[in-house]
C-alpha cells in the first residue's frame, strides 16, 4: 500500500508541475505578445472575429436551409471557407511581396466586412458559398502574414508559447460565438443578426485601422 500511495503522490506532483509549467509558458507567450504592438492587435482581431465566424456559421445553415439548399449543399457551403483558406495561403506570398503584415491585417478586416455583405445580400445558396469562401480566403492570407511576422520577430525558444496563446483564445471563444449565434437567430431571426455581425465587423475594422503600430512593421 505504501508503494502505491507513493506512486500516486508522485503522479500528482508531476501533474501539478506540468500544470504550473504550462501556465508559466502561456504567461511568457502572452507577455511577448503584449509587448509587440502588431501581435497584440492581431490577437485581438483574431479572437473577436472568431466569435463572428462561429455566429455566421450558424447563420449560414439557417439561410441556406431557408433558401432550399439540401443537406449536402449546406455542407458544401460550410466547406467553402476551407477551400478559400487554401487559396489564400497560396496567394499570400505574392501579396506579402507588396504589402506588410499590418496593411494585410487592416485590409483583411475591411474585406471581411465585404464578405459579410455578400452573405447578407445573397439570394441563392451559391452566393452564400462565395461569401463564406471569401472569409476563408482572406483568413488564409492573414494567417500566413501573421505567422511570417512571428517567425521573423520571435526567439525560437518562445515560438511555441507565442503561437499557443491565440490558439487557446480561439478555442475558448468558439463555443461562445456558436451559442450567441444560435440564441440570437432564434430570438431575432437571421437578418438582424447579420446586421449585428456587420456592425461588429465594421467596429473591428475601424479599431484595427486606428490602432498604432510602429512604422517599421507595416
Amino acid at each position: 500500500h505504501v508503494g502505491v500511495e507513493n506512486a500516486s503522490e508522485d503522479a500528482s506532483d508531476d501533474r501539478r508541475r506540468g500544470v504550473r509549467g504550462a501556465v508559466h509558458d502561456m504567461a511568457q507567450g502572452a507577455r511577448w505578445i503584449w509587448r509587440d504592438a502588431f501581435l497584440r492587435l492581431a490577437v485581438a482581431v483574431f479572437t473577436t472575429t472568431n466569435v463572428l465566424w462561429q455566429m455566421l456559421g450558424i447563420l449560414l445553415i439557417v439561410l441556406a436551409t431557408s433558401a432550399g439548399a439540401s443537406p449536402a449543399a449546406v455542407g458544401l457551403i460550410l466547406g467553402a471557407t476551407g477551400l478559400g483558406g487554401v487559396v489564400g495561403s497560396m496567394v499570400a506570398p505574392r501579396v506579402l511581396q507588396h504589402v506588410g503584415p499590418v496593411t494585410v491585417l487592416r485590409l483583411a478586416c475591411w474585406l471581411w466586412l465585404g464578405a459579410i455583405a455578400i452573405v447578407a445580400f445573397a439570394t441563392a445558396p451559391p452566393m452564400l458559398a462565395v461569401g463564406w469562401g471569401c472569409v476563408g480566403l482572406i483568413a488564409g492570407v492573414l494567417d500566413v502574414a501573421t505567422m511570417t511576422y512571428v517567425i521573423s520577430s520571435t526567439p525560437k525558444d518562445l515560438m511555441g508559447r507565442v503561437t499557443s496563446v491565440p490558439a487557446m483564445l480561439a478555442l475558448g471563444v468558439s463555443p461562445l460565438g456558436a451559442l450567441a449565434g444560435g440564441y440570437l437567430v432564434e430570438l431575432w431571426g437571421p437578418q438582424p443578426v447579420l446586421l449585428v455581425a456587420a456592425v461588429a465587423m465594421a467596429a473591428i475594422a475601424v479599431f484595427a485601422t486606428l490602432a498604432r503600430v510602429p512604422s517599421q512593421v507595416r
